[in-house]
């Protein structure tokens, strides 16, 4: 393959190089910097949103666990039944589901 020649490098270097308008990058930077103000205040709307919806959400955790520990007691009554169910030797005892 043979190998370019002086003058090719020598027109291939002396080719002007586009420069940038100064007034093209200030502007596309001026407009950056406003998609970044906007997406800042909806980050902002978004986090007022988000805690107001986790303390609707704790609100409903807490009301939530109105039952009294009954499940905890049925829950402990209802193994006492399965134990005792597969077990001859011992009678079966009956969880209350009231």
């Amino acid at each position: 393959m043979p190998t370019p020649s002086s003058k090719a490098r020598a027109a291939k270097s002396s080719a002007p190089k586009e420069e940038h308008k100064h007034s093209d990058l200030e502007a596309k930077i001026a407009e950056l910097e406003k998609k970044i103000e906007e997406l800042k205040k909806s980050l902002a709307e978004h986090e007022k949103k988000s805690e107001s919806e986790h303390a609707e959400l704790a609100a409903k955790c807490a009301a939530g666990s109105s039952a009294g520990g009954k499940d905890l007691e049925l829950r402990k009554q209802l193994k006492k039944f399965f134990k005792t169910y597969s077990n001859g030797k011992v009678p079966t005892q009956i969880p209350d589901i009231d």
